[in-house]
């Protein structure tokens, strides 16, 4: 009745890399908005919950997704610390940047302990989701 097109791989190729271009630009306005209505306009939350709840659950999906189909490779057991350690540096940075800026009243010694501990959770949860990942990858 309907007649089924075949498609070419090179076609089908550049339809995954725009659609894949397409969902990073959007997801990355997703952050952006996130960001700027939270740090700099300091709305609160319940005002823009709906954005925010798209973006995490889109996060936690794709994470969930990389780690059960065994993507997020990281090079073995000795490059975890290269791969985890300057993405949890830049973000704990990042982080406690932002709520300086946010409260002025905090302390150095209270950025100090808040950035260890978002530090160490954010390596045990990274270096966590590569283990995962890498023991559904060595199943598969």
């Amino acid at each position: 009745m309907f007649k089924k097109t075949i498609k070419d791989e090179r076609i089908v190729g550049e339809q995954r890399q725009l659609n894949s271009e397409g969902f990073g630009l959007l997801y990355m306005g997703l952050l952006v908005d996130v960001f700027y209505r939270s740090v700099i306009a300091r709305q609160n939350i319940a005002e823009f919950w709906d954005l925010a709840l798209l973006f995490w659950g889109v996060t936690f999906y794709v994470a969930v997704r990389t780690m059960g189909r065994g993507i997020a490779y990281y090079g073995g057991k000795k490059n975890i610390v290269r791969k985890v350690l300057p993405s949890a540096v830049i973000a704990t940075i990042a982080g406690t940047l932002t709520l300086k800026w946010m409260d002025p009243a905090l302390t150095i010694g209270q950025m100090a302990y808040n950035g260890l501990i978002f530090l160490i959770g954010f390596s045990v949860v990274t270096g966590l989701m590569y283990w995962i990942s890498d023991k559904k990858a060595n199943r598969i």
